[in-house]
C-alpha cells in the first residue's frame, strides 16, 4: 500500500502493475488473517499474512508481466485449481469455493 491509498486503490494499482489488467468494478470478498495465513519462506522468515481480497470481472484475458516479478501465470476454473497453490492462499480459495457452490 502506498501512503494515503485505500485498499481498493491498492488492489487496482497492483493488478495493473503486475498483470497489465484493468477492472471496472471491485467488490470486497473478505479480510483474511490469523493462524491459517501463517507462512515460513524458504529463507526461514516467518509471516502472518493479512489479505484483503476483492472479486473482479476481468474482460481482457491477456496478462502482461510489467513488473519483472512474475513470469508465468494461468487462468483456472474454480473446479480445477492446482494443488501447488501457495499455502496462505488455500484458506481464501476454500472460502471462495464454499460461496460459489
Amino acid at each position: 500500500m502506498e501512503l494515503g491509498e485505500s485498499t481498493e486503490q491498492t488492489a487496482r494499482r497492483e493488478l495493473l502493475e503486475e498483470t497489465g489488467l484493468e477492472v471496472d468494478e471491485l467488490s470486497l470478498f473478505g479480510v483474511f488473517s490469523g493462524k491459517e495465513l501463517y507462512y515460513r519462506y524458504p529463507s526461514g522468515e516467518e509471516v502472518y499474512n493479512v489479505s484483503i481480497v476483492y472479486l473482479a470481472h476481468v474482460t481482457e484475458e491477456t496478462i502482461q508481466f510489467l513488473d519483472g516479478e512474475h513470469y508465468a501465470s494461468q487462468y483456472f476454473d474454480l473446479a480445477d485449481l492446482p494443488e501447488n497453490v501457495s499455502p496462505p492462499i488455500k484458506p481464501i480459495l476454500r472460502r471462495l469455493l464454499e460461496v460459489k457452490k
